[in-house]
């Protein structure tokens, strides 16, 4: 098994980690605030994902530079509801996202459909500590400074 690769519980051969966690959120329908993977492939040297490819969306950051650098708390309450949905879908699915950041959260700017992405960082899901970190320096749990363990479901929060 590479390094980047990840063993999906059931699963003989393990797949690079970022493919097998969209895998685990995308079964069963997936979920709509989660970015879909429809197929992958496998090459010598990298993979390729086909993804799902929402338009006309936008990052977080950009959709508040657009709303002159504020969301209304009707705007606010959707984008909370809808993602606060999408990681309860990912901790039901067993999959720890773990780099929750704005630049992660897309919008779409017509319906305000919130879509979580990018699940490189992430790992299975576990009800033990994590000593080892990934994803973004300033989204760090401050557990991790604290102790140098995190969990997922208060790191998630």
């Amino acid at each position: 098994m590479k390094e980047a690769e990840l063993l999906i519980p059931g699963q003989e051969v393990g797949t690079p980690r970022e493919v097998g966690l969209m895998g685990l959120v995308n079964q069963n329908m997936g979920h709509p605030n989660i970015l879909r993977l429809y197929e992958w492939f496998d090459a010598p040297d990298h993979y390729v994902m086909v993804l799902e490819r929402p338009d006309p969306c936008m990052d977080l950051v950009d959709f508040c530079k657009s709303q002159f650098k504020t969301m209304d708390e009707h705007q606010a309450r959707a984008v909370i509801d809808q993602l606060l949905h999408a990681l309860l879908h990912c901790q039901h699915a067993g999959v720890f996202h773990r780099d929750v950041k704005p630049t992660n959260i897309l919008i779409n700017t017509e319906t305000l459909r919130v879509i979580l992405i990018d699940f490189g960082c992430g790992d299975l899901w576990r009800d033990t500590p994590f000593s080892t970190f990934a994803g973004t320096t300033e989204f760090t749990p401050p557990e991790w400074f604290a102790k140098g363990l995190y969990e997922a479901g208060p790191a998630t929060v």
